[in-house]
C-alpha cells in the first residue's frame, strides 16, 4: 500500500503489533496475534470518509495512554443512514441488522492508501491526495501519534512532493517523523523511513543542511533496509547541489549511478520513489541552468549526468528522449554542433518508436535538427526540415516561438545559399539581405522567449558569426 513499495507498510504492521501488548489486528502477514482489548472504551463515533461506507470506531486506551483500535472495535457499515425504515430501534431491527465488517485502524488506513494508489494509477493525483488528507483530518485528532496515521502523512508528503508542493509536503513529512520518533524512537527502521521522506522534502525546499542531517540519520536506521539506496541517492544529491564546477559534479557520477541502479533493482524501474528521486536530480539541473551566472561546463555536465541516470533506468524512455533533446538544444546554443546532432538524433529515434511523425515531440526534434543544420552550413537539410516545422507551428499559433525560430533558421540557410551567387556583388547583396532578415527575426525571437533565453543567445551567437564572415569577405 505504499506508493514506492510495500516495505514500509510491513514495517508499520510489525511495529504497531509489537509496540504494546494491545496489538493491531489484520496486518499484512498472518503471524500477528489477535488483539487484546483495552480496559476503557469510548462511545462509538461515526466517520463519514470514503465512497460507500461509514466507519465507526471505539478507542481503547492502554496503560500508557496510547490509542489503539482492535478488529472487534473498528467496523465499516454501508452508507445507508438516509434510507427510510423502522426508526424505533426495537429488538426486531437489532436482530435483523446485518453484522458489520470489522476493521482495525491499520486495515482502514491500508484501504485509504490502496484507494489513493488506484487514483494515482488512473492519473488522478489530486483525488489521491484529497483521500489521504481527508483521512488524516478524520483520524489524526482521535489517534495522535499512531503509526497508521503517520503512514497517511508520509504518503501525502510523497504525492505532494510529486506535485512540487514542497512546503505542504514537508509539513506532512515532519508530522510523520515526529510521531514515529515519539512512538518508536530514533533507531526504529520506520523512523528511518520517515526521516528519509522528510529529508527528500527538505532537499526540494533547498534546505540542504537540514536535508543532509535527516538523510544521514535515515541511513543509520536503514542500514539493512532496501530504502537505504534511496537515502544514499538523496544524500549524494545534496552534495551535487553544492558542486561549483563540472569536475566536482563528475566526482559524484559513479555514486549517483550506483544508487539509481540499486533502487531499480530493489523497487523496479517504474517505482514512484525512483521517479521522484530522478525528478530531484532534474531540479539540480534546472537550478544550474537558471543561475544568474551560468557555468556552461557545469550545465553540460549535469545534463549529461541526468541522461546517464535515465538511461540506466530505461534506455527507451520518453524522459530520456526529452533530456537528450534539452542537451542537444543546450549544445546548439553553445556552438557544439556535431555532438548536438548526435543527441537530437537519439531523442528522435526514441520518440519515433512511440509516436508518428506528426507528433509534437517528433516535430520538435526535427526542428532542432534543422536549426543545427542551419548553424552548421547544411542549408539543404535545414531548409527541408525548417519549412516543415515552421508550417507545423504556424498552424498552432502565428506567434509560436518555435515558428519564429524556424523562420530565423531559414534566413540563416539563405545566407549560406548566397555564397553560390554568380558574382561577388550579388553574393554580398543577398548576404546583406539575409543578415537584415536574421536581425529582425532575432529581435522577434528575443521578445517571444526573453533575451537571456538560450535560444535567443544561440541565435545571437550565429548572427555574430555570420556578420563577421560577411565583413571579412568584403
Amino acid at each position: 500500500c505504499s506508493f514506492g513499495n510495500l516495505h514500509a507498510a510491513r514495517l508499520l504492521s510489525a511495529q504497531s503489533a509489537s509496540s504494546s501488548s494491545s496489538s493491531l489486528a489484520a496486518g499484512p502477514s498472518d503471524q500477528h496475534k489477535q488483539p487484546q482489548h483495552g480496559a476503557l472504551s469510548a462511545r462509538p463515533t461515526t466517520l463519514s470518509f470514503g465512497h460507500s461506507s461509514f466507519w465507526t470506531w471505539n478507542a481503547s486506551l492502554t496503560p500508557f495512554g496510547t490509542s489503539h483500535i482492535s478488529a472487534a472495535s473498528f467496523s465499516t457499515t454501508p452508507s445507508n443512514e438516509g434510507s427510510q425504515g423502522n426508526q424505533s430501534g426495537g429488538d426486531s431491527d437489532a436482530t435483523n441488522a446485518p453484522e458489520p465488517l470489522k476493521l482495525s485502524l491499520l486495515d482502514a488506513v491500508m484501504r485509504v492508501a490502496e484507494a489513493a494508489v488506484a487514483k494515482v494509477e488512473e492519473g488522478d493525483m489530486d483525488t489521491a491526495i484529497s483521500l489521504l488528507k481527508e483521512a488524516v483530518d478524520e483520524f489524526d485528532p482521535k489517534f495522535p501519534d499512531s503509526p497508521e496515521v503517520g503512514e497517511l502523512h508520509s504518503q501525502a508528503a510523497l504525492l505532494l512532493l510529486f506535485q512540487n508542493k514542497v512546503d505542504e509536503a514537508a509539513a506532512h513529512a515532519e508530522r510523520a517523523r515526529d510521531s514515529s520518533l515519539r512512538r518508536f524512537g530514533e533507531r526504529s527502521v520506520l523512523t528511518g523511513h520517515r526521516r528519509l521522506r522528510l529529508g527528500a522534502c527538505r532537499f526540494a525546499q533547498g534546505r540542504l543542511t537540514e536535508a543532509a542531517e535527516e538523510l544521514q540519520q535515515a541511513l543509520q536506521s536503514l542500514a539493512q533496509d532496501p530504502s537505504r539506496h534511496e537515502a544514499d541517492l538523496y544524500l549524494n544529491l545534496t552534495l551535487l547541489s553544492g558542486a561549483n564546477t563540472a569536475s566536482e559534479a563528475r566526482l559524484l557520477d559513479d555514486r549517483l549511478l550506483g544508487a539509481v541502479r540499486a533502487m531499480k533493482e530493489s523497487f523496479g524501474g517504474d517505482s514512484t520513489v525512483l521517479s521522484l528521486a530522478l525528478a530531484q536530480h532534474d531540479r539540480v539541473v534546472g537550478r544550474a541552468l537558471g543561475a544568474a551566472q551560468q557555468d556552461p561546463a557545469l550545465c553540460e555536465g549535469l545534463l549529461k549526468q541526468h541522461a546517464r541516470l535515465l538511461e540506466e533506468v530505461d534506455p527507451g524512455s520518453e524522459d530520456l528522449a526529452i533530456t537528450s533533446y534539452k542537451l542537444a538544444t543546450f549544445l546548439y546554443a553553445h556552438d557544439i554542433l556535431p555532438e548536438a546532432q548526435t543527441h537530437v538524433r537519439k531523442a528522435a529515434a526514441i520518440l519515433r518508436a512511440r509516436y508518428n511523425d506528426e507528433d509534437d515531440l517528433v516535430v520538435m526534434c526535427k526542428h532542432r535538427l534543422g536549426m543545427i543544420c542551419a548553424a552548421a552550413g547544411d542549408h539543404r537539410s535545414a531548409t527541408q526540415l525548417l519549412q516543415l516545422t515552421r508550417d507545423h507551428y504556424l498552424k498552432q499559433a502565428s506567434t509560436h516561438a518555435l515558428a519564429k525560430e524556424a523562420q530565423l533558421g531559414l534566413a540563416m540557410a539563405k545566407y549560406r545559399i548566397a555564397a553560390s551567387a554568380d558574382s561577388s556583388e550579388r553574393r554580398h547583396q543577398l548576404q546583406d539581405q539575409a543578415l537584415a532578415e536574421i536581425r529582425s527575426l532575432l529581435d522577434e525571437l528575443a521578445a517571444a522567449v526573453g533575451v537571456n533565453h538560450m535560444l535567443a543567445q544561440g541565435a545571437m551567437r550565429y548572427y555574430a558569426q555570420m556578420s563577421a564572415m560577411a565583413k571579412a569577405k568584403k
